[in-house]
């Protein structure tokens, strides 16, 4: 049993309580509209936790940090830096009790010179990959993630990270070193583990909920927890020039848009102010409209990372890549291995997007479809 680390800061986040039945319509059970009224963050090592007691999804968190803490020990063990995401990170340095929060999987990001050797260490560890890429290499060149599973019995979904972001255009706009720059180190358990910066972890929320087009009403309520624990630490000049900088300010501002209509204001006037004199260009804001939709317009995914990626023989290697995929990937389009296997199935690749238009006008025809997951990867 493990003791996770202690908030970054021992004030407690506020409670933004919403009605019981709009939490039960997006999932939120009524224990966690608000925050603990505990000022200390949540213990495991003495076989205790804070009221209420193990509740499921307790166990399904406890389960995965614990999960989280071998996977940190064994990338301490060979020295390479590892970046916790997402509901994990906010889970070790927000929210106080394993029951506040829902965690569908761990989001952990590694510099790209180190992913080669990341795959090899959750390998090491059990891990199997997921759903395929297009080409072994696609990621971390094009590509911003890899998943994996690990367990046996419950098995966690890992997504490992290079990038921070799904869009091509943020690959090239936001800049390898973002987010480690100032991450700070937490404990979890006898490991330690790097997480984004107050500065860092409020752009993040923000323009991830942004590109998944506020999905999950539980994002919202991490951006305004977060802003309204740790924001008058922030640096807000910082964050005006890091969302400058990197392309990000179109994606933040209809992000806190949308946290502000529904909690209140949760960042300085004045920063509210400067931030709207940060002009979004027609690149920016294509690629926020077809983010969310990635999944269900796969070619348009594509086209939309061509023309707003910057970097000419960039863009055509990934069109290439996008055009030309490896035999790992096709298997999964056309099952039976024979001599003409592979252009078979690259033929069924090509006439999908009009089969599946097809097949949606004739739902009672049943007709198999290939592995289209969450990030549009699936067709690619």
């Amino acid at each position: 049993m493990v003791f996770l680390m202690p908030c970054l800061m021992n004030s407690k986040p506020p409670v933004h309580r919403v009605p019981l039945a709009r939490a039960r319509k997006n999932g939120l059970s009524d224990s966690i509209t608000g925050a603990s009224e505990s000022d200390d963050c949540l213990g495991l090592e003495s076989g205790r936790l804070a009221e209420p007691a193990l509740t499921s999804l307790a166990l399904q968190n406890l389960s995965r940090m614990r999960m989280l803490e071998r996977i940190a020990t064994k990338f301490n063990e060979a020295g390479t830096p590892l970046l916790l995401l997402k509901g994990g990170a906010l889970l070790l340095t927000l929210y106080d009790r394993l029951d506040a929060r829902a965690m569908d999987d761990l989001d952990l990001m590694v510099r790209p010179q180190d992913f080669n050797r990341a795959m090899s260490l959750l390998e090491e560890l059990g891990a199997v990959q997921g759903a395929s890429l297009v080409r072994d290499d696609f990621c971390p060149r094009f590509h911003y993630e890899v998943e994996y599973f690990i367990g046996e019995i419950h098995p966690v979904r890992l997504d490992l990270h290079v990038r921070p972001f799904r869009p091509l255009r943020y690959s090239r706009t936001v800049p390898d070193d973002a987010f480690w720059s100032d991450a700070l180190t937490t404990r979890i358990g006898q490991a330690s583990i790097l997480v984004p910066s107050a500065e860092g972890m409020l752009i993040h929320l923000a323009v991830h909920a942004a590109v998944h087009g506020f999905s999950r009403a539980t994002w919202l309520r991490d951006i305004a927890d977060w802003a309204g624990r740790f924001g008058p630490t922030v640096d807000w000049d910082l964050v005006r020039r890091n969302l400058s900088n990197w392309r990000l300010a179109h994606p933040f501002r209809e992000a806190i848009a949308r946290v502000e209509n529904e909690y209140g204001s949760i960042v300085p006037a004045d920063f509210r102010k400067d931030l709207s004199t940060v002009a979004a260009n027609w690149r920016d804001r294509l690629t926020l409209r077809q983010a969310p939709k990635d999944a269900n317009r796969p070619v348009a995914h594509v086209l939309v990372n061509a023309v707003s990626t910057p970097g000419c023989r960039f863009v055509l290697s990934y069109l290439w890549a996008v055009g030309v995929p490896g035999r790992a990937h096709m298997a999964g389009w056309y099952g039976r291995k024979h001599w003409g296997w592979f252009p078979t199935a690259h033929a069924l690749r090509l006439v999908w997007p009009v089969w599946s238009r097809v097949s949606a006008r004739r739902p009672r025809q049943k007709l198999g479809t290939p592995d289209i997951r969450s990030d549009g990867q699936g067709w690619l």
